[in-house]
Parts: C-alpha cells; sequence; structure tokens
C-alpha cells in the first residue's frame, strides 16, 4: 500500500485540468481537494449546463460527474457528449449515489471510463483519476 501511494503522490497528472460537475458544494469542494492533491487544476460546474459553457471555453483532461443533477442529469451530459466529436474523447469517472444496476450499464453504454459510488473513497478516486485523467 505504501508503494501505491507513493506512485499516486508522483507527478503523471500535475498541470491536469478536471472538470467537476456536481451540484452539492460539499461534494464539489471535496473532489477538488483530491484532485488538487494529485497537481491537478480542478474547475467546478454545478449544473450540466454550466459544465457545457465551461467546456467550450476550456479544454479538459477528465470530467468526474455525478448523475442526479437539477434541471439536466448527468445522463443527459452522457447523451450529449456522445453526440460531440469535441467532448465524446475527453474520459468520464461518474461519482454518484444511485447505485442499481441498470443505472451503471446505462453509463458504460456511454463509454464512462469509471463508476464510483457515493461516499467516495478517496483513494479509490485517486486511483482512477490516474488511470482515465493520465
Amino acid at each position: 500500500m505504501v508503494y501505491m501511494n507513493a506512485e499516486l503522490n508522483s507527478r503523471p497528472l500535475h498541470g491536469k485540468r478536471v472538470l467537476i460537475i456536481e451540484d452539492d458544494l460539499t461534494s464539489a469542494t471535496a473532489a477538488a481537494e483530491i484532485t488538487r492533491e494529485l497537481g491537478m487544476k480542478a474547475d467546478i460546474a454545478y449544473s450540466v449546463d454550466s459544465a457545457f459553457i465551461k467546456q467550450t471555453s476550456h479544454d479538459y483532461d477528465c470530467v468526474l460527474l455525478d448523475l442526479m443533477m437539477p434541471g439536466s442529469d448527468g445522463l443527459q451530459y452522457l447523451n450529449v457528449r456522445a453526440k460531440n466529436k469535441r467532448l465524446q474523447n475527453i474520459p468520464v469517472i461518474v461519482v454518484s449515489s444511485l447505485t442499481n444496476s441498470k443505472v451503471k450499464e446505462q453509463c458504460f453504454q456511454f463509454d464512462v471510463g469509471a463508476f464510483i459510488e457515493k461516499p467516495v473513497n478517496a483513494q479509490l478516486l485517486k486511483q482512477n483519476l490516474s488511470v482515465f485523467c493520465d
């Protein structure tokens, strides 16, 4: 385990940019802190609409996506992303309290990299960021 922690604290993610799409301030702040520990630059969008606006002006290396959002939800984001050539190659890690197999299956049909259940295990999130955002 010590070896893994040392590996995760190395520099491959340093300077990478992540978009956190999360409507809950506490969850968004916690995710941003975890990504910053890895040397990443984190932007937060509190709605799907805000996420699309941010993605028109910034290039992101990966996205952390909550599914339960006000207005448009995470599945709607994934649907639009799948049809957008500029966005469809950006890795997405879903972070959600929705844990039923049907929802997970829908997410993986949209080619998400990982599905992490809330409450988020920081080590698991770091591992997935290292795999999908590098």
